[in-house]
């Protein structure tokens, strides 16, 4: 199944869309299902499929979840800002239904520990465990239970685009950075290079929270800016649909999909199956820009 997102156009066809929200019925049901695809004969195999069985509960979660109301947005800061707002405890439901869903999916001692975790923890514990994840301080949540703290939030932020207006927002706030989501300025995950007669070759980053896609300019470093020192390095054999986007002005990367070679790639999904290709460009001297929450865990 190809994985794509809805575009919402203007007024004018000529007009590039900034934003893409997105196709929440439909997101994370195709990332479980390129995950189990990618797990076949990968080295990663198990982890990959552990992580489709946690898309596979956020898809239903997200199809049941509570209707919240979207918060007031303060003066020069994005809609669904992180930290902007009280969440609603309905995430923290997400969090317990996600780790049952999945506990006996994993190894028996990464399941025993997260659920005993989980039921010793308050619901003070849990808001704890979020603004941990979300301000990038890992001493606060424990690192297994980092990617399904993530998967909630992730599922909660999503929820919430479903009421918003893409055409409404076609910038970022005044002062806030261009590599964050202008939707709740969180890093993304990487960038894709959509295809299709009204996107084709497009680049857009992809937020590694609420999952909106945003409008950059491709060839130029997503971390600084510069366009004159930007190279691409890709997996040998492979189709070419993933690369790493690196720069030689700031020595940072990103990864970059090209949806024209491969128009199943996942983002989130497509990274994890592509680490050697980070274990190549980190090898070479850079370091990587955004975040993939699936790669903070200890599994197994």
């Amino acid at each position: 199944m190809a994985i794509d997102q809805p575009i919402h156009f203007s007024d004018s066809s000529t007009e590039i869309p900034f934003l893409l929200l997105p196709q929440t019925d439909a997101l994370f049901l195709d990332r479980a299902l390129r995950l189990k695809n990618l797990a076949q004969g990968h080295a990663m195999s198990d982890y990959l499929t552990f992580v489709a069985e946690v898309a596979m509960a956020q898809h239903r979660i997200l199809a049941a979840f509570p209707q919240t109301s979207l918060p007031p947005v303060a003066t020069g800061q994005t809609p669904l800002a992180i930290g902007a707002f009280l969440r609603d405890p309905a995430w923290q439901n997400a969090l317990r239904t996600i780790t049952d869903e999945v506990s006996g999916k994993a190894p028996r001692d990464f399941s025993v520990r997260t659920k005993s975790l989980l039921s010793a923890a308050s619901g003070s514990d849990l808001e704890s465990w979020a603004q941990g994840y979300l301000e990038g301080d890992s001493s606060r949540c424990d690192i297994g239970m980092m990617p399904l703290v993530a998967a909630a939030l992730q599922t909660y932020w999503t929820s919430l685009t479903g009421h918003l207006d893409s055409r409404a927002i076609k910038a970022h706030p005044a002062g806030r950075p261009a590599n964050h989501c202008p939707v709740c300025d969180s890093p993304p995950v990487g960038s894709i290079v959509r295809a299709g007669a009204a996107n084709q070759g497009l680049r857009y980053l992809v937020c590694s929270l609420c999952s909106s896609q945003w409008n950059m300019e491709r060839i130029h470093c997503v971390s600084c800016g510069d366009s004159k020192h930007v190279f691409y390095y890709g997996i040998d054999g492979s189709d070419g649909a993933i690369q790493a986007e690196t720069c030689d002005s700031c020595h940072v990367y990103s990864k970059i999909m090209h949806m024209e070679k491969n128009p199943a790639v996942d983002i989130i999904a497509d990274d994890l199956a592509t680490i050697s290709l980070d274990i190549l460009v980190g090898e070479a001297g850079y370091q990587r820009f955004g975040i993939n929450p699936f790669l903070m865990t200890e599994f197994g």
